[in-house]
C-alpha cells in the first residue's frame, strides 16, 4: 500500500491511498493530525494514541487499537502524528 502526505506551507494537508484523497485535519487540542477530520471523541481517544505511540523507541510506529469499543489506527513518522477513526 502507498500512502502519499501532501504537505502545504509545512503542514500536512491531505494523505492519499487506494485512489482516495482524503484530509488530514490537526486535533485541537493534541500534537496529532486526524485522516479524514476529526472525531467527536477525539479528547478521549488522542491521549490514549499518543501515549501509545510515544512507548516506540523505533523512528516509525503503526498501531491499529480497538479501544472502548473504537476502532482506529496511527502511525507516527518524522516527528508527526496521524490518526484515522475507523468508525465512520
Amino acid at each position: 500500500l502507498t500512502v502519499t502526505l501532501l504537505v502545504e506551507n509545512g503542514k500536512p494537508r491531505s494523505v492519499s491511498y487506494n485512489g482516495e484523497i482524503i484530509p488530514v485535519v490537526r486535533d485541537p487540542a493534541a500534537p496529532l493530525w486526524w485522516i479524514g477530520g476529526v472525531p467527536d471523541t477525539s479528547r478521549l481517544l488522542s491521549g490514549k494514541v499518543l501515549e501509545k505511540i510515544n512507548q516506540g523507541k523505533v523512528p516509525v510506529v503503526v498501531l491499529t487499537k480497538r479501544d472502548d469499543g473504537v476502532n482506529l489506527q496511527a502511525v507516527a513518522a518524522g516527528g508527526l502524528v496521524f490518526a484515522e477513526f475507523l468508525d465512520k
